[in-house]
C-alpha cells in the first residue's frame, strides 16, 4: 500500500509540473506575443507624470499659462529632449470616447459614423511619444480658444470614414459639448491606448490649447536616463504651482 501511495505521489508531482511547464510555456509566448504588437508609439526614455491643477488655477487661461511656462522651463531643463500633454496617456486608462459624424456623407452611409477615442493634446505630444504623422500637420499656436477647431484623426478614423481618399481638409462633427464641427488637419498612426491585446480604435485628438484643462498627463523624453529628470520635472512643477503635487510617474 505504501509503494502504491508513493507510486501515486510521483503522478501528481509529474501532472503538477507539467501544468507548470506548459502554463509558463503559454505565458512566454503571451508576452513574446505582446512584444510583437507595435503600439504605435515609443516609450523608450520617456517620463510620464500626471499633474491636477485645483481651483482657479485649473480653469481655463490659468490652465494654458501654467502649461506653457512648464514647457518653456521644460525645454531648457539639462536631459530633456522634448515635451508633451495629453488628457489621457497611453496604456492607462480608457480616456473619453464620442460619437463622431462625417456631415458630408449620406445619413444611410455605412461609414457615415463612428465611436471614436477622445484625447486632448500638445503640438508636440505627437514628436514626445514617436507617433508618426502619415498627412498634414498637428496642431500649432493658432490652436487657441477664439479659432476654429481643428482635430488630428488616427489613421483607422480616416481610413473609416475615407478609404484611399485625402483626409486633410475635411469636416466632422463630434458630439460633444453640444455638437462641435472640426476641420481634419492631420493624420497620424494609431495608437494601442487600452491595452497590446485590444484592437486599435478610431482615435481623434483636439488641442489642448484650444479645449484647456487643468489635469494632464505630461510626457518628457529624456536624451539620457529618463529616471534622471523626475527631480527636475518636481522641481519645477513646484516652482511654478507651490503644493501641487505629480504623480502617477512612470
Amino acid at each position: 500500500a505504501g509503494r502504491q501511495a508513493g507510486g501515486g505521489l510521483v503522478m501528481v508531482e509529474i501532472a503538477v509540473a507539467l501544468t507548470l511547464g506548459i502554463m509558463a510555456a503559454l505565458r512566454a509566448r503571451s508576452v513574446a506575443g505582446l512584444r510583437s504588437v507595435d503600439l504605435g508609439f515609443n516609450a523608450d526614455g520617456v517620463v510620464a507624470a500626471r499633474v491636477a491643477l485645483t481651483g482657479t488655477a485649473g480653469e481655463g487661461p490659468a490652465a494654458t499659462t501654467f502649461f506653457d511656462e512648464l514647457f518653456a522651463r521644460l525645454r531648457v531643463a539639462p536631459g530633456v529632449e522634448s515635451a508633451g500633454l495629453i488628457s489621457t496617456r497611453p496604456l492607462s486608462a480608457p480616456g473619453t470616447a464620442t460619437l463622431i459624424k462625417d456631415p458630408a456623407s449620406p445619413p444611410d452611409a455605412a461609414s457615415n459614423e463612428v465611436v471614436a477615442d477622445i484625447r486632448y493634446a500638445s503640438p508636440t505630444l505627437f514628436e514626445t511619444l514617436g507617433i508618426p504623422i502619415l498627412a498634414g500637420a498637428t496642431f500649432d499656436d493658432r490652436d487657441t480658444p477664439a479659432s476654429r477647431i481643428a482635430v488630428v484623426v488616427s489613421e483607422s478614423l480616416a481610413r473609416t470614414f475615407w478609404p484611399h481618399q485625402r483626409a486633410v481638409g475635411r469636416v466632422l462633427r463630434l458630439e460633444l459639448y453640444g455638437g462641435i464641427t472640426a476641420s481634419v488637419v492631420g493624420v497620424v498612426g494609431d495608437v494601442h491606448f487600452v491595452d497590446a491585446r485590444t484592437p486599435v480604435r478610431a482615435a481623434a485628438y483636439l488641442s489642448s490649447a484650444r479645449f484647456p484643462d487643468g489635469t494632464r498627463d505630461l510626457l518628457v523624453r529624456a536624451s539620457g536616463d529618463g529616471s534622471a529628470i523626475v527631480g527636475s520635472l518636481r522641481a519645477v512643477v513646484a516652482a511654478l504651482a507651490p503644493g501641487v503635487p505629480i504623480f502617477q510617474i512612470e
